[in-house]
């Protein structure tokens, strides 16, 4: 479920949860949009953010278990008063590696049709040299 399903449900700061999220621009291979594996999280307030760190469009931010790593629930694809796109949230470790597993398929997949798209361009405008 997407961040903003999950401050709906039942959820309290201190919750450990699982986080992922993965996802590219159209034609931007280089670098992903946000690209977080799967990773075993607490939810917690942004009052108990270290001096000077801030996180926006969400009150909480996500901790990790391991190293207290802060991670925020959006993306930077916000613009002004609009949130990016929110981490997917998961209970069991199994279902955010799943869902990542999935993901990556999904990209892959999504690479390989424009990788053909661009293919096709570089053909066309071959055979256009060619008639002239």
């Amino acid at each position: 479920m997407e961040w903003n399903e999950y401050l709906k449900s039942d959820f309290k700061v201190g919750d450990k949860i699982w986080i992922c999220d993965y996802r590219y621009n159209n034609r931007t291979i280089e670098k992903p949009i946000r690209h977080v594996k799967p990773t075993h999280v607490i939810v917690d307030s942004n009052e108990n953010l270290p001096k000077g760190k801030r996180i926006y469009y969400s009150e909480y931010h996500f901790k990790v278990v391991k190293n207290n790593k802060i991670i925020g629930p959006f993306d930077n694809t916000g613009y002004r008063s609009l949130s990016g796109i929110a981490v997917q949230v998961f209970y069991t470790e199994q279902e955010a590696v799943s869902y990542y597993s999935k993901r990556c398929s999904e990209i892959k997949n999504e690479a390989i049709k424009e990788r053909d798209l661009i293919v096709q361009e570089y053909n066309n405008k071959i055979k256009e040299l060619e008639k002239a």
